[in-house]
């Protein structure tokens, strides 16, 4: 377990969410921006410092998961993940993935406590488009109630249409959306527009929509989302990973990796991002793991 982190860079987005006494709203925390070794992993995040009652949720765009994964790159990942009560992971290979995200699976189950995973099917996209999606959560305290699958409603113009799926945690339920949009290049803009729509097909549930969508928060096509009551976790914070630093030793770069949610239905304790690399020494080992930041 040497050297666990210094090869890790991706991005969390997470969420600790509590319900209350009278309806299915939830404390929503996310801990603090601190780079994490294998020697202070294990006692960063303990799990008895969340919030009465409070869960936490971590999205994380890992770079062609399951291509190949060494056994570093492999516990570099569980010691990144074991802490949070649901995960949600976009870019699992869609030829190679499953072996590996079941591999995880079992990785995680050796680290203290339970843990299950759904994976979805490959993403009827363009042919090099294609992609699995996959969540894991932790069954002493989460429980998988609803296989949604992908959300097919709009399948012909979204390229990796999102992955859905219910869970309960105490007395709430939740839908989590975990998405993957199309490049930066490609116009993102053309598909999120549709993204709000899953509100109004799943109007009765409590929607987080987690993930990678290649697009700031600002962006005008999150108006819809915005007037449907969602707000961004996070605001201004760079997601991703420069292929080199700059000048003045700037390594991160486009702020595109979050979460929304309703504050109607979440009540938000703490949000932020971990950053692994914190420097442009730890960049060429950063990026064997990914491009984005947990």
């Amino acid at each position: 377990m040497n050297k666990i982190y210094k090869s890790s860079y991706h991005f969390f987005l997470f969420l600790i969410i509590s319900t209350t006494l009278f309806c299915c709203r939830g404390e929503v925390q996310i801990r603090s921006n601190k780079r994490v070794t294998a020697e202070t992993s294990s006692e960063q995040y303990p799990e008895g410092k969340q919030r009465k009652n409070g869960y936490s949720i971590i999205s994380w765009n890992i770079a062609n998961f399951g291509n190949k994964e060494t056994a570093e790159r492999m516990q570099s990942i569980v010691e990144i993940v074991k802490s949070f009560d649901i995960i949600a992971i976009q870019e699992v290979n869609s030829k190679t993935g499953a072996p590996t995200v079941a591999r995880l699976n079992d990785l995680l189950n050796r680290t203290g406590a339970k843990w299950d995973y759904y994976l979805s099917d490959p993403t009827p996209s363009p042919k090099t488009k294609s992609e699995r999606y996959a969540f894991f959560w932790k069954t002493k305290k989460v429980k998988l109630v609803g296989k949604l699958g992908l959300w097919k409603t709009y399948q012909e113009e979204i390229y990796r249409e999102p992955f859905l799926a219910r869970f309960k945690i105490y007395r709430q339920t939740i839908l989590i959306a975990n998405y993957h949009s199309r490049k930066h290049n490609d116009r993102p803009e053309d598909e999120a527009k549709f993204l709000h729509l899953i509100d109004e097909e799943y109007s009765e549930d409590n929607i987080l929509l987690v993930g990678d969508f290649n697009l700031k928060p600002t962006h005008r096509v999150f108006d819809a989302l915005k007037e449907s009551g969602y707000k961004s976790v996070l605001k201004k914070q760079k997601t991703t990973l420069k292929r080199k630093c700059s000048g003045e030793g700037e390594y991160l770069s486009h702020s595109i990796d979050n979460i929304y949610y309703q504050p109607e239905e979440f009540n938000l304790y703490q949000s932020g991002v971990i950053d692994f690399v914190e420097g442009c020494e730890q960049l060429v080992e950063g990026r064997g793991i990914s491009d984005h930041l947990p």
